[in-house]
């Protein structure tokens, strides 16, 4: 199947991970793909093995870098169709307690996690608006829970709550609704609030525009909702089963609450 066929891809942090797997995927379905990556010889190696496809040398936490990136992307493809923001950082060997950790290491950590994701949507959206056409793909770790309420039932209610001070909503949501509000689809493929309340809901039929999500799985519960049913439904007999999780950047401690995990398990 071609489904992207006359697509146009910007996928960050694209030269390994999950950033190749879905440059490599986005690629088999027709996409042309821009691989943007500080890691010039594997980014290189992933676009040579798109079917159509470019490295670019980019910093997700430099604006004229970003910037560059999608007029390099435009200038040879003439559009941009998809922003997959997925380049990230994680560096164990350089984390430590509060009191330890260098302030280098979280300046530059923020700078890409963050930082990034802003820079990328910021410039790459005016693109999609031209074109009347776009999606934004942020891929994140799961958010801690956020208790939604009477204030998140509707459109009416949410909107004048935005401009006070508060976390009247958490980061997820803030991008979906951001999305949202401009007619742009939204994915969220975490268990996240995302674009999942009401309000949002009605801010998506009222502007038309797509969204899906909170159904993203790691190995808890992709056993149980993706392969246990296709080995079902296949006659596939399993004798055993062996998974192994390294949690990182806190997912075990989020995922230790309750309410998070009752949403990551079928």
């Amino acid at each position: 199947m071609n489904r992207l066929d006359g697509k146009v891809a910007v996928i960050t942090g694209a030269a390994g991970g999950i950033g190749r797997e879905a440059a490599m995927l986005f690629s088999s379905e027709g996409a042309r793909i821009c691989v943007a990556d500080v890691g010039r010889e594997a980014g290189e190696k992933t676009a040579s093995e798109c079917r159509d496809a470019f490295f670019f040398a980019a910093d997700v936490s430099s604006p004229e870098s970003v910037r560059a990136m999608y007029a390099e992307t435009e200038k040879r493809y003439g559009r941009i169709d998809v922003l997959y923001n997925n380049a990230g950082v994680y560096w164990s060997d350089r984390d430590a307690p509060v009191t330890e950790l260098a302030e280098e290491v979280w300046d530059r950590v923020l700078a890409i996690n963050l930082r990034g994701v802003f820079l990328c949507s910021k410039y790459a959206i005016p693109h999609m608006l031209r074109q009347n056409s776009g999606v934004v793909i942020n891929v994140a770790s799961t958010e801690p829970p956020f208790e939604t309420g009477d204030a998140h039932a509707s459109v009416e209610k949410l909107t004048p709550l935005l401009n006070r001070p508060g976390a009247v909503l958490p980061a997820s949501a803030l991008y979906a609704w951001a999305a949202l509000d401009l007619g742009l689809p939204y994915i969220n493929f975490t268990p996240s609030l995302g674009a999942s309340f009401p309000a949002a809901e009605q801010l998506a039929l009222k502007r038309g525009a797509a969204h899906g999500g909170k159904d993203g799985k790691t190995g808890e519960t992709l056993m149980k909702t993706v392969l246990a049913p296709m080995f079902a439904l296949r006659n596939l007999r399993v004798l055993s089963w062996v998974g192994h999780n390294i949690f990182g950047n806190r997912d075990g401690q989020v995922l230790d609450d309750p309410r998070n995990k009752a949403s990551k398990i079928l």
